[in-house]
Protein backbone atom coordinates (compact mmCIF):
# COMPACT_ATOMS: atom_id res chain seq x y z
CA UNK A 1 0.00 0.00 0.00
CA UNK A 2 1.37 3.34 -1.06
CA UNK A 3 1.03 6.23 1.33
CA UNK A 4 0.07 9.71 0.19
CA UNK A 5 2.82 12.36 0.18
CA UNK A 6 2.73 15.06 2.79
CA UNK A 7 1.66 18.57 1.85
CA UNK A 8 5.09 19.95 2.75
CA UNK A 9 6.75 17.52 0.30
CA UNK A 10 4.36 18.54 -2.46
CA UNK A 11 4.98 22.24 -1.79
CA UNK A 12 8.75 21.67 -1.91
CA UNK A 13 8.51 19.76 -5.21
CA UNK A 14 6.23 22.45 -6.66
CA UNK A 15 8.77 25.09 -5.61
CA UNK A 16 11.51 23.23 -7.50
CA UNK A 17 9.36 23.06 -10.64
CA UNK A 18 8.51 26.77 -10.42
CA UNK A 19 12.15 27.74 -9.89
CA UNK A 20 13.03 26.03 -13.16
CA UNK A 21 10.29 27.86 -15.05
CA UNK A 22 10.62 31.40 -13.70
CA UNK A 23 12.62 33.75 -15.88
CA UNK A 24 15.77 35.01 -14.18
CA UNK A 25 16.01 38.63 -13.17
CA UNK A 26 17.81 39.92 -16.28
CA UNK A 27 18.32 43.33 -14.70
CA UNK A 28 20.54 41.74 -12.08
CA UNK A 29 22.33 39.55 -14.64
CA UNK A 30 23.13 42.15 -17.34
CA UNK A 31 22.50 45.44 -15.53
CA UNK A 32 26.20 46.17 -15.04
CA UNK A 33 27.03 45.47 -18.67
CA UNK A 34 24.21 47.71 -19.91
CA UNK A 35 25.38 50.55 -17.68
CA UNK A 36 28.96 50.19 -18.90
CA UNK A 37 27.82 50.26 -22.55
CA UNK A 38 25.62 53.29 -21.86
CA UNK A 39 28.56 55.18 -20.34
CA UNK A 40 30.84 54.29 -23.26
CA UNK A 41 28.20 55.37 -25.76
CA UNK A 42 27.65 58.68 -23.94
CA UNK A 43 31.40 59.28 -23.99
CA UNK A 44 31.54 58.67 -27.76
CA UNK A 45 28.54 60.93 -28.39
CA UNK A 46 30.23 63.76 -26.46
CA UNK A 47 33.49 63.21 -28.36
CA UNK A 48 31.74 63.24 -31.75
CA UNK A 49 29.74 66.35 -30.83
CA UNK A 50 33.00 68.04 -29.84
CA UNK A 51 34.54 67.06 -33.20
CA UNK A 52 31.61 68.55 -35.09
CA UNK A 53 31.87 71.77 -33.09
CA UNK A 54 35.62 71.93 -33.77
CA UNK A 55 34.96 71.43 -37.49
CA UNK A 56 32.29 74.15 -37.52
CA UNK A 57 34.64 76.56 -35.74
CA UNK A 58 37.77 75.86 -37.80
CA UNK A 59 36.68 74.95 -41.34
CA UNK A 60 36.15 77.58 -44.03
CA UNK A 61 32.52 78.44 -44.73
CA UNK A 62 32.63 76.96 -48.24
CA UNK A 63 33.63 73.54 -46.85
CA UNK A 64 31.49 73.29 -43.71
CA UNK A 65 28.40 71.88 -45.40
CA UNK A 66 30.25 69.69 -47.91
CA UNK A 67 32.64 67.85 -45.59
CA UNK A 68 32.31 66.69 -41.99
CA UNK A 69 34.22 64.71 -39.36
CA UNK A 70 33.23 61.06 -39.17
CA UNK A 71 35.11 60.17 -36.00
CA UNK A 72 38.50 59.29 -34.57
CA UNK A 73 39.87 55.78 -34.72
CA UNK A 74 43.30 54.95 -33.32
CA UNK A 75 44.42 58.57 -33.45
CA UNK A 76 43.25 59.21 -37.01
CA UNK A 77 40.53 61.79 -37.60
CA UNK A 78 38.42 60.80 -40.58
CA UNK A 79 36.82 63.62 -42.57
CA UNK A 80 34.26 62.71 -45.22
CA UNK A 81 33.78 64.93 -48.28
CA UNK A 82 30.81 64.96 -50.67
CA UNK A 83 32.85 64.68 -53.84
CA UNK A 84 36.33 64.66 -55.29
CA UNK A 85 36.36 68.45 -55.68
CA UNK A 86 35.49 69.05 -52.03
CA UNK A 87 37.96 66.36 -50.97
CA UNK A 88 40.70 68.20 -52.85
CA UNK A 89 39.70 71.52 -51.27
CA UNK A 90 39.73 70.00 -47.77
CA UNK A 91 43.16 68.46 -48.36
CA UNK A 92 44.51 71.80 -49.62
CA UNK A 93 43.04 73.63 -46.62
CA UNK A 94 44.54 71.08 -44.22
CA UNK A 95 48.01 71.46 -45.81
CA UNK A 96 47.77 75.26 -45.70
CA UNK A 97 47.45 75.33 -41.92
CA UNK A 98 43.90 74.09 -41.47
CA UNK A 99 45.11 70.92 -39.79
CA UNK A 100 46.77 72.90 -37.01
CA UNK A 101 43.71 75.15 -36.63
CA UNK A 102 41.37 72.16 -36.50
CA UNK A 103 43.48 70.32 -33.92
CA UNK A 104 43.66 73.44 -31.74
CA UNK A 105 39.84 73.39 -31.50
CA UNK A 106 39.77 69.65 -30.89
CA UNK A 107 40.55 68.02 -27.54
CA UNK A 108 40.68 64.46 -28.91
CA UNK A 109 44.13 62.93 -29.32
CA UNK A 110 44.48 63.14 -33.09
CA UNK A 111 47.77 62.28 -34.78
CA UNK A 112 46.62 62.08 -38.41
CA UNK A 113 43.81 63.49 -40.51
CA UNK A 114 42.43 61.38 -43.35
CA UNK A 115 40.00 62.70 -45.98
CA UNK A 116 37.69 60.24 -47.74
CA UNK A 117 34.82 60.46 -50.19
CA UNK A 118 31.29 59.97 -48.91
CA UNK A 119 29.64 56.81 -50.12
CA UNK A 120 27.19 57.34 -52.93
CA UNK A 121 23.52 56.44 -52.38
CA UNK A 122 23.00 55.80 -56.10
CA UNK A 123 22.46 52.17 -57.08
CA UNK A 124 23.05 50.79 -60.51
Amino acid sequence: MEREPKISDLVRRLGKVRAGRIWPQWQAVIGGDVEQIRKELAKRVRANAQLVEAWRAAAPAELRDHAWPAGVLRGTLKIVAEGAGFRYQVEQWLRAGGRRTLLEHCSASVKRVKVELAESDATE
